[in-house]
């Protein structure tokens, strides 16, 4: 039988943090005990990240077009970029992929999916965006969030979405 490791970890100065598994938001410039079992990693989360979550699939060609679930962790503004490509050989290396820029205006709380730059052969024209504010009633772990905040189709266009 395993028990519970735990580790031992400062956190950096920063807005916040948030524990990924229970959606607990951590104080900056603190140590923290994290538990460490050997099934789960700890995983701590910079406030002002923004995760997209795709859902599982078993294989490179397989129909991506599920709803993606944007993840934002509060307390800060923040950016990412979602990178698709063919995932089946290696066209991205001529240019055959896309971003799509996302950025969380946190004292607003309005999150704004930008247009596409790039495109690929068979690449999803149209996407169906479920974004979720984390906190520690929703939007933990790795399994479907559950309620959403905002939901939206994406078709290449602008979108801002006010998050309440």
């Amino acid at each position: 039988m395993f028990s519970l490791s735990r580790l031992l970890s400062g956190l950096p100065p920063s807005a916040g943090w948030y524990d990924f598994w229970s959606g607990k938001l951590l104080r900056g410039g603190q140590e923290i005990e994290a538990e460490a079992p050997l099934d789960r990693m700890p995983l701590i989360v910079r406030a002002g990240s923004i995760i997209p979550m795709g859902p599982a699939i078993e294989f490179a060609s397989q129909d991506p077009a599920e709803p993606i679930e944007i993840l934002v962790y509060g307390g800060t503004g923040g950016k990412s970029d979602l990178y698709e490509g063919s995932g089946d050989g290696y066209d991205y290396q001529q240019g055959q992929h896309s971003v799509i820029p996302i950025r969380w205006d946190d004292r607003g709380s309005v999150l704004t999916i930008r247009t596409r730059e790039g495109s690929f052969p068979g690449m999803v024209e149209r996407r169906r965006f479920r974004v979720v504010l984390v906190n520690s009633e929703q939007g933990v772990g790795v399994g479907a969030a559950g309620m959403a905040n905002a939901e939206a189709v994406y078709e290449d266009k602008e979108l801002k979405l006010a998050i309440r």
